[in-house]
């Protein structure tokens, strides 16, 4: 039998403090926590692999590495070919273990059938105290075949009982925007962003109150479409994978 990964429960509080507010993405946190000198990262559900240069100007030096399903919309849309590209069952990353220094993962959670047996594997091919790092849906209308929704507590939740010490959790866009977004695309109507820098019209309103930061911060994750996360693998005596 196993021992458990679950790590020593995090107060909910930090999902709310500790950064400024502001609509975030994952690519902002990958640069913010990824570790100087990394060697090798692993881009987690790559679909069409239009992601690598982003994910590579983020973690210099390091050699990116991507892995998905063999099919799915992205996956069948992809043009490149080239060795970097792998190809797993959804729960078995055929990469050995504690090979990554950062783990990216951007909006592939909630298309996950299997989640917590894949965060497993996620932690077992991640160096001792490394970045599992990107984002998932929280408050967003069905999509590409999508199967959850999480909450930022949830996240919290199922990354602590995997092994994770959670270092932030913060909004993206938030759900209102997105549901608008989705039902434009389904009447076949012009979707525009009112803010030039893509803040949706919720957070924006929220960011222009007179709330104090962790109130903002509060408010745009319980109302988030996109969940922003950052979390490390902790291994140490009597952490063994289930």
């Amino acid at each position: 039998m196993g021992i458990s990964l679950k790590v020593e429960a995090q107060d909910f509080a930090m999902l709310s403090s500790g950064y400024p507010p502001k609509q975030w993405n994952s690519f902002d946190v990958l640069s913010e926590f990824a570790p100087e000198n990394s060697e090798y990262v692993l881009d987690l559900g790559c679909g069409d692999g239009e992601k690598i240069q982003r994910i590579l100007d983020a973690t210099p030096g390091a050699s990116y590495l991507g892995v998905d399903i063999a099919d799915s919309p992205e996956v069948n849309s992809r043009c490149r070919e080239d060795e970097r590209f792998h190809t797993y069952d959804g729960v078995n990353l055929p990469f050995r273990d504690n090979k990554f220094d950062v783990v990216f993962s951007r909006q592939v959670f909630e298309h996950v059938r299997h989640q917590e047996p894949l965060l497993r594997e996620v932690w077992r091919t991640l160096k001792p105290n490394g970045l599992f790092v990107g984002s998932l849906s929280g408050l967003e209308p069905y999509h590409s075949r999508s199967i959850f929704n999480l909450t930022p507590w949830g996240w919290k939740v199922i990354l602590n009982d995997s092994g994770f010490l959670v270092e932030t959790i913060r909004p993206g866009i938030d759900g209102h925007t997105l549901m608008k977004r989705q039902f434009c695309m389904h009447t076949g109507t012009q979707f525009q962003h009112k803010h030039k820098d893509g803040t949706g019209e919720f957070n924006m309103e929220i960011l222009q109150s007179e709330r104090s930061d962790k109130e903002k911060n509060r408010l745009m994750l319980q109302f988030a479409g996109h969940i922003i996360f950052a979390a490390r693998a902790i291994k140490k005596k009597g952490f063994f994978r289930l």
